[in-house]
This record gives C-alpha cells, sequence and structure tokens, in this order.
C-alpha cells in the first residue's frame, strides 16, 4: 500500500516535505474565523499566508506583527462549507472541483488571493468552457451546464483568466453566430466578449436571416 504523503494543517494540504520540515515547529499559531457563526479554523501561519496575498498582508501588518501571539484573520462573509472546500483543493489533489462549485471558488480565491487556487480554476473552467465552444456537442449537456458554462465564460473574461479567457471569448462567438440565445438579456452579456468582431457580428446578421420567416 503506498505511503500517504500528505498531512493537514487545519484541513489544509502540504507536502511530506513540509511535514519534515515543520516537525521543529510549535502548534499552529493562526485562528482563522470563518463565517456568521465564527468557527476556527488553526493553521500554521507560515503554510496559509504562502497560499493567500491577503492573508500575508494581514499577518504583516503593524498590529498584527505586535499581535503575534494571538494572530487571528477573519473570514466573515465566507461559509464553512466553501472554506472547507476551498481549502481542500489547495496543495497536492486528487480531483478536480465539481462543476457547480466552480464560480463560488473562484469568486472566493480571487478577492481573498489564493493564487494557486484561482490558477486551478482557470484550467478547470477552460477544459469545461472548450467543450461547448464546439456547437455539434450541444445535444449532450443540459440547459442547466449549458448555462454554468456561460457564467463561467463571463467571469473568465471579466477576471482576464490567462487560460480559459481565449475559450471564453470563443464560446460566446460561438453563441451568437448560431443565434443560440436564450434572451437579450445574454446577448448584451455576450457581445463584450467578441469585442465587436466585425467578422461574428456580420456571420450574426446572416444567421439571424435565416432564422427570420419572411412575410
Amino acid at each position: 500500500m503506498a505511503e500517504d504523503n500528505t498531512a493537514t494543517d487545519g484541513g489544509l494540504p502540504y507536502s511530506s516535505l513540509m511535514c519534515r520540515r515543520l516537525q521543529s515547529f510549535p502548534e499552529p499559531d493562526l485562528e482563522v474565523v470563518v463565517g456568521p457563526n465564527k468557527r476556527v479554523y488553526k493553521y500554521h501561519a507560515l503554510i496559509l499566508a504562502s497560499h493567500s496575498d491577503f492573508v500575508d498582508l494581514m499577518l504583516s501588518s503593524p498590529a498584527a506583527v505586535k499581535a503575534r501571539e494571538n494572530w487571528r484573520v477573519e473570514f466573515p462573509d465566507v461559509s464553512e462549507e466553501l472554506w472547507e472546500k476551498a481549502i481542500s483543493y489547495l496543495g497536492p489533489r486528487q480531483k478536480e472541483p465539481e462543476i457547480e462549485d466552480l464560480l463560488d471558488l473562484l469568486s472566493f480565491y480571487d478577492k481573498y488571493q489564493f493564487h494557486a487556487g484561482k490558477q486551478l480554476c482557470d484550467e478547470v473552467m477552460y477544459t469545461h468552457i472548450d467543450i461547448l465552444t464546439d456547437m455539434r456537442r450541444y445535444g449532450y449537456f443540459t440547459d442547466e451546464v449549458i448555462q454554468s458554462v456561460r457564467q463561467m465564460a463571463l467571469m473568465s473574461f471579466e477576471l482576464k483568466l490567462p487560460k480559459s479567457c481565449e475559450v471564453a471569448v470563443k464560446f460566446a462567438a460561438h453563441r451568437l453566430v448560431n443565434v443560440h440565445l436564450e434572451s437579450e438579456e445574454e446577448l448584451l452579456q455576450l457581445l463584450p466578449l467578441v469585442d465587436n468582431d466585425s467578422e461574428v457580428l456580420r456571420k450574426m446578421v446572416w444567421a439571424v436571416r435565416a432564422v427570420t420567416p419572411r412575410e
């Protein structure tokens, strides 16, 4: 049986190498307070700060340096469920986030500057969006999945994610050109992604003409 090379620090995975280095460390020195119920998780400050620029900044303030014996960071707007999921995907991981969790995870990682988590979401979103840039595959997916992917494309474009943003633009172009639109709202959401691409707009006009009945 293979040896388990991960350990946990309040639910935070880290490598066996880091684990050996931490053997000389004292007990976790950081309290993280999550959600309206103020659930407390304990971590080694060094580890959590290495994942999040936000945490690193909070622990580097003059007040935090003075209060080093009682380090505490609060995330009042984050649910316990989201926190535990978000933390579980940092470090070595066995699986990808579920599609229904991606937008919440990305919002969390972006707001609190967990860059590795944000990169993970970018990579997973790339895969999901790329599949639906091929309109021939639409029949294999439910409207709910297509709507979720549309929201991913919009967020990827908004955050300018390096990998998935390119396929987000392709997804928008396919939706617009093939008139696979659910509402005027979707039209207004997707048009900025193609940045007034004249070729896309020209094809849109021809597509609309093709499906508009003549009098």
